[in-house]
């Protein structure tokens, strides 16, 4: 790791840690303390750690040196010492720490609570000093049945935390199971803050030791279940059905009992039963064709039409044509006729989000190719390669800004601002996925609640402009210079923006990102680079642009690109000129017809093979390839100016 160690998602390990390194040192219950150290000397740490407790910092230093050597045991110094390098941790003192921790390490004998929890601390001040391996190291020292429960968890978040950064997979994976091993169900584990970096860890494993993971941990049997499920559906994908079933059967043997398994394995067989069904020439179209929206369900039809319409003789596809009325279950309800009982090969749908996310989960389910017309907000792990959204992924969006020219350019180090919703989430835990591999370096990630009016709070936390406690002595020497010469001095907050980042990275609406971005500039943080999803493709932003300050930039496609042709034939068929939804859909049925031409499945697992064998599609505006698993769409990035949205090059920025 480089700079701020994973400031936003494990800020808390070192809280933690720290935390747990007190507790470590104040509160030990050892078996026969007595055995051990003096009442006397209890009674004096005792009373110094009730004063560091209080507040009164210094003075329980001052009455820790004040206990002399030559008047304790060699045990009672080593508890002393490790008191002290934690005391020195707090305040920073990483250097001096680390040395009184190592001489109460090489004190410190029949205690074996305290020798755990030096080492612990030792492995804690490594960790702050950026010494990963040695950090690791001295983890691997620590015997984990003389730590207490929340000692354990200190221990597994540094220790995950740390492995993760070191690529050790494998260490990364036990540690993260310990720390959900308390789920007790697979909705709970969905929830899991650190699930895609377990998930993403277990499947870098070689078979071999995944079998080994899901066979040797008793203790997280609903986690072991979970990855016995991932693993089992991965060899489904990848057309390997037996080495699935065996994962299916194991799998009922050991977790039977458990409502989750026993869901997985009924959908599961009732999966493969209807699995064989397949007609390659059936094609379900699924929208909201009544109701408030069905004008723009309308449009989706015309676009697939538009394509059926120019097709060659001997290319027949038979259309289904589902209303899913912008009802989520109603949904789920539709995808489930289409591949039982027309047997559809592919699905176009997911006009808006919240339909696309619901109906794609059905889909995957039941093992058809979903084409999405939005983006499907959901976790990487969660998606394969039957899986194409049209306008563009999170995934897509995120590898065109992060490609090393363009890096080069704009700089690694990022700072973001995002909702709390579904949108926000997946571009939040995508880029986190590109900070662990080190593309880039997050120095700051914020979030705000949308629908909100005012974002300053969120945009001051982002600029460390809330007064956290570590800017105490830059405040007052900011406030002294204020008071001097109020005239000369302008002032709009009370201390300097930290801009520690390269660029900001946004997924706001348009209607967001017109008041967000104006209040950088309030806030004293000028000529700064921002970027934003395709929803910045807006006339409302483009207008304000003048407005706003620094760059601003979108990650997007570039309109020109649209085949004119397209346009033309567009509008003899249907009477009018297309429009984004029209676009999409025809974009959409373009990559069905690329898909299935030619085809004719027996089997459903075939369909799946063809998908992986075609590794890349052309479509008419873009194209798309295959990258560890999921379709990845060729995206531009684009400069907003007043009158344009303009595509650039990397070595234009």
């Amino acid at each position: 790791m480089k700079g701020i160690v994973m400031q936003q998602v494990f800020k808390f390990i070192l809280v933690g840690a720290l935390f747990g390194i007190f507790q470590s040192c104040s509160n030990i219950k050892v078996i026969n303390q007595a055995d051990i150290y003096s009442a006397q000397f209890l009674k004096q740490v005792d009373d110094i750690q009730h004063l560091y407790r209080e507040g009164n910092r210094d003075l329980a230093l001052k009455r820790l040196q004040g206990i002399p050597d030559s008047k304790i045991s060699k045990a009672e110094q080593a508890k002393k010492y490790n008191l002290y390098g934690v005391m020195l941790f707090s305040k920073q003192e990483l250097v001096p720490a680390i040395d009184f921790f190592k001489k109460a390490e090489s004190l410190v004998d029949k205690d074996l609570y305290l020798k755990a929890n030096i080492k612990l601390n030792l492995a804690s001040s490594y960790f702050k000093q950026n010494k990963l391996k040695l950090t690791a190291q001295t983890l691997a020292g620590i015997e984990q049945d003389y730590l207490r429960d929340q000692e354990k968890k200190n221990f597994h978040r540094l220790l995950f935390t740390v492995s993760n950064q070191l690529e050790d997979y494998k260490t990364t994976v036990s540690s993260l199971i310990y720390l959900a091993k308390d789920v007790q169900s697979f909705k709970q584990f969905e929830d899991f803050k650190y699930k895609e970096i377990l998930i993403g860890n277990f499947e870098k494993l070689a078979e071999s030791e995944r079998i080994y993971v899901l066979d040797d941990d008793a203790d997280a049997e609903v986690v072991i279940a979970y990855l016995a499920k991932h693993e089992a559906m991965n060899r489904f994908y990848a057309g390997d059905r037996d080495a699935a079933q065996d994962v299916v059967s194991w799998l009922e043997s050991k977790f039977v009992h458990l409502a989750d398994v026993k869901t997985f394995i009924e959908n599961y067989r009732f999966r493969i039963e209807n699995y064989s069904k397949i007609n390659s020439g059936a094609v379900g179209v699924i929208a909201p064709l009544s109701g408030k929206l069905a004008k723009y369900g309308q449009k989706v039809l015309s676009g697939v039409s538009t394509v059926i319409a120019k097709k060659k003789t001997g290319e027949d596809l038979n259309l289904y044509i589902k209303d899913n009325k912008n009802n989520v279950l109603v949904a789920k309800k539709q995808i489930q006729e289409l591949v039982m009982k027309h047997h559809v090969s592919v699905i176009i749908g997911g006009l808006f989000p919240h339909l696309a996310k619901a109906e794609y989960l059905e889909a995957r389910r039941l093992g058809v190719l979903y084409i999405s017309l939005s983006p499907v907000y959901l976790a990487r792990s969660k998606k394969n390669h039957l899986l194409i959204e049209v306008p563009g992924s999170v995934e897509s969006q995120i590898a065109e800004v992060l490609r090393p020219e363009v890096l080069d350019k704009l700089g690694k180090k990022v700072a973001v601002l995002y909702p709390q919703s579904d949108d926000g989430y997946s571009y939040v835990n995508e880029l986190w996925s590109m900070h662990n591999t080190e593309a880039i370096e997050l120095t700051n990630v914020q979030s705000y609640k949308r629908g909100i009016k005012d974002y300053r709070s969120s945009v001051k936390s982002l600029l460390g402009l809330r007064y956290p406690r570590e800017r105490r002595e830059e405040f007052i020497i900011w406030d002294e210079i204020k008071n001097i010469n109020k005239s000369n001095v302008r002032i709009v907050n009370v201390l300097p923006p930290v801009i520690d980042f390269d660029w900001v990275f946004s997924p706001s609406l348009p209607t967001e990102a017109i008041q967000i971005l104006p209040t950088f500039n309030f806030y004293d943080a000028q000529n700064l680079k921002f970027i934003g999803g395709p929803s910045w493709i807006n006339k409302k932003l483009q207008r304000e642009k003048r407005n706003l300050d620094g760059e601003v930039f979108v990650i997007g496609n570039d309109t020109a690109d649209v085949n004119q042709n397209f346009m033309k034939q567009y509008k003899q068929y249907n009477g009018v000129y297309p429009n984004l939804v029209d676009t999409l859909s025809y974009e959409g049925m373009l990559l069905v017809q690329s898909v299935l031409s030619g085809q004719n499945f027996d089997k459903r697992n075939e369909l799946g093979k063809r998908v992986l064998n075609i590794q890349k599609l052309q479509g008419m505006t873009s194209s798309w390839k295959l990258e560890d698993g999921l379709w990845i769409k060729d995206m531009d990035l684009l400069r907003v100016r007043s009158n344009s949205f303009t595509k650039v090059d990397a070595q234009d920025l």
